[in-house]
């Protein structure tokens, strides 16, 4: 069971969001479909930036019921508004279809995204969970498929690794006695086959670990969370159930 004229259902939301703050923006559309004991079913949730203030409102709809909560702190949401005309969401799920995702869709996420090489982009991020072809990526304005990572964490996942891999590298040397620094580092500048950008760094081990530990966590709250559970933790602001649940 999908929502459909989801644009409609978005503009309705907005009027109710301008009831909270005049100058209220639609930055964010969330659809999970949830499978709870005793409860089974999708819901819609519109999240709302006020650029004055800085903080946010958002609006949830289920199949028999609407919920509103308001942000009181500072939310980092996005800033850009979503458009009042996109690819409603059945489309874009016949269209991801057409193009090979499997499996009943869970959950999908509509935002412009800016990737850090590449122009921002409206679009459907949809996932099934399926373990082969669970997800894909649509264009919110043209309907295209987009086979890039529009969300740039993969590239910044990378990144994380390259540095855990350094600390790893780092890490090895000192344990097979290589010379030490000169400035009193107990890490070795390692032997003569090594690259320089590696021997000559010096290397924080407790830093090392608090990085790996918020790569880990931020690739269970991607794959097995959502999109406010990975930027939250993205952002350096895990919080008590984050913790628990992907121990950040």
């Amino acid at each position: 069971l999908l929502p459909k004229d989801v644009p409609e259902l978005m503009h309705a939301a907005t009027q109710r969001a301008r009831l909270w703050r005049k100058d209220a923006i639609p930055v964010m559309l969330e659809f999970e479909h949830q499978d709870i004991r005793n409860y089974k079913g999708p819901e819609v949730r519109f999240s709302f930036y006020s650029p004055s203030e800085g903080t946010g409102f958002s609006l949830t709809v289920k199949t028999n019921s609407v919920r509103t909560h308001v942000f009181d702190q500072a939310v980092r949401w996005g800033e850009a508004s979503l458009p009042p005309v996109f690819v409603d969401l059945p489309s874009a799920v016949r269209i991801a279809r057409n193009k090979g995702m499997k499996g009943p869709l869970k959950r999908a996420n509509l935002r412009i995204w800016s990737p850090g090489d590449a122009p921002p982009v409206l679009a459907w991020m949809m996932s099934t969970g399926a373990s082969t072809g669970g997800g894909r990526t649509v264009d919110g304005a043209s309907g295209q498929i987009i086979d890039y990572d529009v969300t740039g964490y993969i590239a910044a996942y990378n990144a994380q690794w390259e540095r855990a891999a350094r600390g790893l590298r780092a890490l090895f040397q000192s344990a097979r006695g290589g010379s030490s620094r000169d400035d009193g580092s107990p890490f070795g500048r390692g032997s003569s086959s090594s690259s320089s950008s590696t021997s000559s760094e010096p290397h924080d081990e407790n830093a090392w670990k608090k990085d790996y530990q918020r790569s880990v966590a931020e690739d269970r709250a991607y794959w097995g969370g959502n999109s406010n559970d990975y930027n939250r933790i993205k952002n350096g602001e895990c919080s008590w159930s984050d913790s628990s649940n992907y121990g950040c």
